[in-house]
């Protein structure tokens, strides 16, 4: 793929990203404070398609930038741990690296050859570092505030989250990214032929 398809498409993903950012559709809240994000598909599909380093970067920076704003201007209302993301460390830092770990774990799934069932594995792993890496940071940074914030100990706090957020996007990430990325390269494969 040629460098200016590679800018346009993952300008596109940055662009849906922060459209998702801004729905109901990118962070549907669940109960206790806790919320699913899809804004992590993008990302997923983008690094599978661009397959390149520094385009995945772009999708971490961008994915960071968009979950920074929602907490600076919030839609459609705040979250009780939103505060706690206005520091980048909280917000963008795990986003970027989400993207830049997934590039090398997709890289390593190459071994893979049906790309349905790569893409499956990788939807799935996609949420789940974004879970470590962001609540990593948030308990690194405000473990005992978080906690008294909840009324549950820190164990607690992680078994929530994990259960509300982390399983509903593992799900939404399996079947979504290689759905969408699997149509994407047919529609690409076919206008390929034609050329």
């Amino acid at each position: 793929m040629k460098d200016t398809k590679k800018i346009t498409l993952a300008a596109i993903f940055i662009a849906l990203m922060f459209a998702l950012g801004y729905t109901p559709v990118g962070t549907i809240p669940l109960f206790a404070g806790a919320s699913m994000t899809t804004i992590f598909i993008p990302v997923a599909i983008g690094i599978v398609l661009l397959d390149d380093f520094k385009y995945s970067l772009a999708l971490g920076i961008g994915f960071g930038a968009v979950m920074f704003m929602k907490v600076i201007v919030p839609y459609p209302a705040s979250g009780l741990l939103d505060p706690y993301f206005i520091n980048p460390l909280i917000s963008v830092l795990p986003r970027i690296l989400v993207a830049v770990v997934g590039y090398f774990i997709y890289r390593g799934l190459s071994k893979i050859k049906v790309n349905t069932l790569k893409y499956a594995v990788f939807g799935a792993i996609i949420p789940l570092l974004n879970t470590l890496f962001t609540l990593s940071a948030l308990f690194i940074f405000n473990s005992s505030e978080v906690s008294e914030i909840m009324g549950l100990s820190i164990i607690s706090v992680l078994g929530l989250i994990l259960l509300t957020n982390a399983l509903p996007e593992l799900v939404l990430g399996t079947v979504v990214t290689p759905a969408v990325a699997v149509t994407i390269e047919k529609v690409k494969n076919r206008r390929n032929k034609e050329d």
